[in-house]
């Protein structure tokens, strides 16, 4: 008897007959979609940027081994700058997806045997047409949205913690094979399954051990999900008033090309408040849909899918909050004082190098009469750029009189370079 599966959510279930014929399901399973391989075309850098876009922590690999340190990659994803130095690292063969709250709850169902997963596809027909599915060397890996935790079983795991990842497409397998999609990502979020053990991807005869690990992971991700909806809610009614208002409105841009700055303004502005601070950025996602709506009158990007996902890897690289720290306490300074005059007349194309142009006067009045420090990396976590991007500012406004370049500073003594303002 096939068992009854109400376990997608009612606005993701898939289209399909009411019944299915087990007998035939594993050809049906097996022949529904040809395996989508991957093509050369494709570098492991863009996949990993399209897995990121997602709201996905990735990471590259060498055979099925994470290429370097990972653990800070837990609670943190890596930025587009982090993304290019990690997948420019010599002998990577792959990347590999961190798994729950890493990736907003993404669980994988590995099914190292492929007579487990034909038959898990048999009495589940409707899951298996419609779950994410990739081939691997020996089975496959299904994907969905579901309790956070893990458990091992005889044909596989239940991979939904930060601590496991998985390799996705196009990674290559020790054996040459090249892992691919057979059951494509939608175009939206994954389907989301409440009790994967009704759903038969946790086997019923699992040790007493883990069951209890298990159930004790699911009660307390339970317990934080209706902490959470109660929490957004709040700030549903919260959004048009008080300091999460006053945060959206000061932080919104004024022309294009100020996007991604104005997304992290609005992180660090969001992080000064107690409330909000230790929040998942999820909480968030109303504030952010505020923000973007009135945001459109002047941004080129229209998707509020980016917006949200430049958020959500903004908020984790956040590391002073507006207002806390030495540095950021001069920025909101330079924030909120008038553009230099020179920079005025020279820079109108570009209310960033306006800005830094400020920041760098504030600092020189911090310094007094000594040439004062600033790094790029900082210069460029600030206004939200590239570090090689603050870098090639900082060189213009040398050039053009603003700046003068002193002693230059040292990563391996971790020591900064010095300037001079010279502007008014």
């Amino acid at each position: 008897m096939t068992p009854q599966t109400p376990l997608l959510e009612k606005d993701q279930r898939a289209p399909g007959p009411q019944q299915a014929n087990p007998r035939v399901a594993k050809n049906t399973v097996a022949q529904r979609t040809p395996p989508q391989r991957p093509t050369t075309t494709v570098s492991l850098l863009d996949a990993a940027r399209a897995y990121v876009r997602r709201g996905w922590t990735v990471i590259p690999t060498h055979d099925k081994q994470a290429v370097g340190k990972w653990k800070d990659y837990q609670t943190a994803r890596p930025d587009e700058h982090q993304l290019r130095e990690l997948f420019a690292r010599p002998g990577i063969t792959g990347l590999a997806v961190l798994l729950g709250s890493a990736s907003g709850g993404l669980v994988c169902r590995d099914f190292d045997d492929q007579d487990s997963y034909e038959r898990w596809a048999a009495a589940q027909p409707e899951l298996a047409r419609s779950l994410p599915t990739v081939e691997t060397a020996r089975g496959r890996h299904v994907y969905f949205r579901g309790p956070e935790g893990f458990v091992a079983f005889d044909d596989g795991e239940y991979r939904g913690d930060a601590k496991h990842y998985c390799l996705l497409p196009p990674s290559r397998h020790p054996s040459g094979h090249l892992y691919c999609w057979t059951i494509p990502l939608p175009p939206g979020s994954l389907p989301a399954i409440s009790d994967p053990r009704a759903a038969g991807l946790l086997h019923q005869d699992t040790q007493r051990g883990t069951e209890k690990t298990e159930t004790t992971e699911q009660a307390e991700t339970d317990r934080e999900n209706t902490e959470n909806r109660r929490q957004q809610k709040q700030l549903c009614r919260q959004g048009g008033t008080g300091e999460i208002e006053a945060a959206i409105v000061e932080t919104l841009p004024t022309r294009a090309g100020q996007r991604n700055r104005k997304i992290f303004d609005l992180c660090r502005r969001l992080q000064a408040l107690p409330d909000l601070a230790t929040l998942d950025p999820g909480i968030l996602r109303p504030v952010v849909t505020a923000w973007h709506e009135r945001a459109l009158l002047v941004i080129g990007t229209k998707e509020f899918s980016e917006t949200y996902a430049d958020f959500i890897l903004a908020w984790a690289k956040v590391k002073y909050p507006a207002g806390n720290g030495k540095i950021e306490a001069v920025f909101d300074l330079a924030q909120k004082s008038q553009s230099p005059q020179k920079a005025v007349q020279l820079y109108d194309y570009e209310e960033s190098l306006r800005l830094l142009a400020s920041l760098c006067r504030e600092l020189q009045r911090q310094a007094g009469d000594a040439d004062f420090f600033l790094d790029c990396r900082t210069a460029g976590r600030l206004l939200g750029v590239p570090h090689n991007t603050a870098w090639r500012w900082l060189t213009i406004l040398c050039v053009d009189g603003l700046l003068r370049a002193g002693e230059k500073g040292s990563q391996a003594k971790h020591k900064a370079n010095r300037y001079r303002y010279l502007a008014d």
